[in-house]
């Protein structure tokens, strides 16, 4: 039986979210909710019935963007998307099929090569975020996220499943009732990071 997935795209006027959108509706083989929340803008969309837009005046930032689009989701499956994204044909039944109730699903990232709307293959696949301390930067020590997970960093042998603390955010899935039961709205608030 097929499980509706609702796919928030929080965006503050990036040019490719029409293209974003086209690349879901034409490789999503399952039923979707596409719900594009503008950041305090106006844009035109194409009329498609699976798409939802949510719109306000005021610019409320990711999380408030967010957070927008799960008040509005109907999905049994929420994903939240960037609007610079192409995705492969499928990727909505894949990670559905295969999402636990209790897991925050986030698929192997590809770098995009925006010009050309194609896959960048001059630069490596994403993932894997981790967390790295002490980091010195120029704002003193802390511990940030590192895009890649060098060999330096290998403890073990990498499986297809890992349970980290960070992970790269341009695409996740969840169960919807289940993260709106254990986690809810996020914090939106101006004074928070991440």
């Amino acid at each position: 039986m097929s499980k509706l997935l609702s796919i928030i795209i929080p965006t503050y006027k990036d040019p490719l979210l029409q293209k974003t959108i086209d690349s879901l509706l034409q490789n999503c083989t399952e039923e979707v909710e596409i719900i594009p929340v503008l950041d305090g803008y106006r844009q035109d969309i194409k009329k498609d019935p699976r798409v939802n837009v949510v719109q306000y005046d005021d610019n409320k930032g990711t999380r408030g963007a967010i957070n927008a689009g799960l008040k509005v989701a109907k999905g049994d499956f929420v994903a939240k998307i960037d609007s610079h994204c192409i995705i492969e044909q499928g990727f909505d039944k894949i990670m559905v099929e295969n999402c636990a109730e209790d897991w925050l699903l986030v698929p192997r990232r590809y770098s995009l090569e925006e010009t050309k709307w194609e896959r960048n293959l001059k630069r490596p696949l994403v993932d894997y975020h981790f967390l790295n301390f002490p980091v010195e930067s120029k704002y003193g020590y802390g511990m940030f996220a590192q895009p890649e997970w060098s060999k330096s960093h290998h403890f073990r042998d990498i499986d297809d499943i890992d349970d980290i603390m960070t992970m790269q955010a341009s695409c996740w899935l969840v169960n919807r009732k289940y993260f709106m039961k254990h986690v809810g709205l996020l914090d939106d608030s101006s004074n928070t990071y991440g």
